[in-house]
Formats: structure tokens, sequence, C-alpha cells
């Protein structure tokens, strides 16, 4: 699976965890702590969702340190190589 897929993916599961980010423009160095409020909680159900829908099973110390969702799109695509 293609890094831009599974961004649509993440903003999916970033809106099903932020309703209030449902009309947001979401950009791929968006921050899911600085620029999209999501504290430490809802950033983990954001993951957890998304390796769900991209039925992933990855130890999640994985997938630490992306700084945006563009970076941890990136980082999963590569979990399908």
């Amino acid at each position: 699976m293609n890094s831009e897929k599974i961004l649509d993916i993440i903003i999916s599961s970033i809106k099903e965890v932020k309703p209030d980010l449902a009309n947001h423009s979401f950009l791929r160095s968006d921050s899911m702590a600085d620029d999209l409020g999501a504290h430490s909680v809802e950033r983990s159900e954001v993951i957890m969702i998304t390796l769900q829908a991209l039925t992933l099973r990855i130890p999640l110390v994985q997938i630490y340190g992306p700084k945006n969702i563009g970076e941890l799109a990136d980082l999963l695509a590569t979990k399908f190589k």
C-alpha cells in the first residue's frame, strides 16, 4: 500500500477520534500534537485505528519517531514491503 492511501486512512482515523477536525484541510506536515491538538491518548487511538484499518500487526515501538502525519504514512508504507 502506498503512502498516500495510508495518509487518507490516518486522516480518516483522526476525524473519527477528533470530530471537530471534520472540515480541517489536512497537510502531510500536520503534527497530531502541535497542529491538530491531539493529546497522547487521542494520538494512541489514531495509531490503533489506523493499524487496525491497515490490518498491520507490528510492535508500537516500531512506529516511534515520525514528526507529522506524512512521515507516519511513509513509515507505515515501509511495513508493506
